[in-house]
C-alpha cells in the first residue's frame, strides 16, 4: 500500500513546543486515510495479486492457466474429510470473531451507558436527558456543590440528523482534560454555566462517528462556537482501540485540537479495564494539557457497578516571557461506586480517593465526592 505524507505549515518556534498538536491533526489525518484505504484494500490486493502471477509466469515459463489447474488438482487429492473440517474450523473462527466483537461492544456499551459518561453522550441518537447534582469534598478546599444537566434532543422530521443540545460547559472541561476526576476540586467552586448548540450528525456508524456541533456558551460575555467530532474503532480480537479528534473554535479560546485514544479490554465476566489518553492543545497562548488514566470497572450486580481508577494531569505554562516548560499538576487514585437504586434512571454514586496536587508538593489530599443522579431516555449505542 502506498503510503501519504502531510506537512503542516507550522513556524519553526511550534515544533519544539507543540508536538503533541502536531501529533493530533496527524493522527485525524491517518483515521482518514485508514477509512479511506479500507474501502479500496480489496482491489488494490487483487490487482496486486495478479501483477505477482504475471511476473511468476515470466519467470518459470509456465501460464498462469495451468497454475491454477495444477493447483486444482492438488485440492482434488485432499480426503473429503479434511477438506470438511477445514471448512468446519474456518466457520468456528468467523462466528467466535463475530461473538467475541458483540461481547466487546455490548460491554463497553454498559459501561458507559450506565455511568452516563460524556464522551459516550456525544454520540447519542435518542433523546436522553441527565440531571445531578455534586457535592464534593477536598482537605484546604471549601465544599463544593455543583449542579449540572446535559439534554440531546433529535428534530423532528431530520431522521434524528439534527439535534439540540444543552450542556453544562464542566462537562466539556472533562471531556478536554480529564473524564476521570473532577479537576476543580483543588479550586472549589459553585458556578455553574451552560452550552446550547445545534448538532448534525454526518456519519454514525459503530467502527466510525462523524458529528459536527455550533451554538453559544453563556458566559459573560456570551461566547459562539463550533467544532467537529471524527471518531474510529479498531477492533483487535477481545482489544478495542478508539481515536477520537476534535477540532473547536471558540471566540474566545481560537482554535482547539482534542485527542481522546481509548483501549478496552473485557475478561471473565464482569470485569472491564480501559486506558483513557486525552491531550488538547489550544492555538492561543500555545497551550496544551493532557492526561493519561487507568480504569478497572468491577461489575458486582445488574445494579452496580465499582470503578477503580488512577491518573495523572499535566499541562506546559510559561517559566519566562518567552520559555515554556511541561509540568506534572497532579496525581489521583479513586474509587466510584455507582447503584442504580431506584428503577432505571436514579442512581447515586460515592468516589472516595487521594489527590497529589503539584501546589501542595504532592502531598496526599483526601477527598470524597457525592452524586445523586437522574438519567432519562434511551442510548442506541455507538
Amino acid at each position: 500500500m502506498p503510503s501519504a505524507c502531510i506537512i503542516f505549515p507550522f513556524r519553526s518556534d511550534y515544533l519544539n513546543l507543540f508536538m503533541p498538536s502536531f501529533a493530533s491533526f496527524s493522527i485525524t489525518i491517518t483515521i482518514l486515510i485508514t477509512t479511506i484505504s479500507q474501502l479500496t484494500f480489496a482491489g488494490e490486493n487483487t490487482a496486486l495479486n495478479y501483477m505477482d502471477e504475471l511476473v511468476q509466469q515470466d519467470i518459470s515459463g509456465e501460464k498462469i492457466g495451468d497454475i491454477n489447474e495444477n493447483e486444482h488438482e492438488e485440492d482434488q487429492q485432499l480426503p473429503e474429510w479434511f477438506r470438511l473440517q477445514q471448512e468446519q474450523a474456518a466457520k468456528a473462527a468467523d462466528e467466535s470473531q463475530v461473538v467475541i466483537s458483540k461481547r466487546l461492544y455490548k460491554f463497553s456499551t454498559y459501561v458507559d451507558n450506565f455511568f452516563s459518561d460524556s464522551e459516550y453522550e456525544q454520540e447519542t441518537l435518542d433523546s436522553r436527558l441527565r440531571v445531578s447534582i455534586e457535592t464534593a469534598f477536598q482537605e484546604h478546599s471549601d465544599p463544593s456543590i455543583r449542579p449540572r444537566l446535559n439534554l440531546s434532543l433529535p428534530l423532528s422530521n431530520t431522521k434524528k440528523k439534527l439535534r439540540l443540545l444543552l450542556q453544562s460547559n464542566d462537562d466539556e472541561t472533562q471531556l478536554q482534560e480529564n473524564t476521570n476526576i473532577n479537576a476543580n476540586l483543588i479550586e472549589s467552586s459553585t458556578e455553574t454555566s451552560f452550552s446550547s448548540a445545534l448538532g448534525l450528525q454526518l456519519l454514525a456508524q459503530k467502527k466510525i462517528d462523524i458529528r459536527a456541533d455550533a451554538g453559544i456558551k453563556f458566559y459573560t460575555p456570551i461566547d459562539p462556537f463550533s467544532k467537529i467530532r471524527i471518531r474510529r474503532s479498531f477492533l483487535f480480537n477481545t482489544v478495542e482501540l478508539r481515536l477520537t479528534e476534535t477540532l473547536q473554535w471558540r471566540d474566545s479560546e481560537g482554535n482547539s485540537s482534542n485527542l481522546l485514544m481509548e483501549i478496552e479490554y473485557p475478561f471473565r465476566s464482569n470485569y472491564f479495564f480501559r486506558s483513557y489518553s486525552a491531550l488538547t492543545y489550544w492555538d492561543i497562548d500555545s497551550y496544551w494539557a493532557g492526561s493519561q488514566s487507568f480504569t478497572l470497572y468491577d461489575q458486582l450486580n445488574e445494579k452496580t457497578i465499582v470503578a477503580y481508577n488512577i491518573g495523572i494531569q499535566g499541562q506546559n505554562e510559561n517559566e519566562t516571557h518567552d520559555k515554556k516548560i511541561n509540568i506534572v499538576n497532579y496525581y489521583w487514585i479513586e474509587t466510584r461506586y455507582r447503584k442504580n437504586f431506584y428503577k432505571d434512571w436514579l442512581f447515586y454514586e460515592i468516589s472516595p480517593g487521594f489527590i497529589y496536587p503539584r501546589t501542595y508538593d504532592f502531598d496526599a489530599l483526601p477527598k470524597l465526592e457525592l452524586k445523586l443522579e437522574a438519567v432519562y431516555g434511551n442510548i442506541t449505542g455507538r
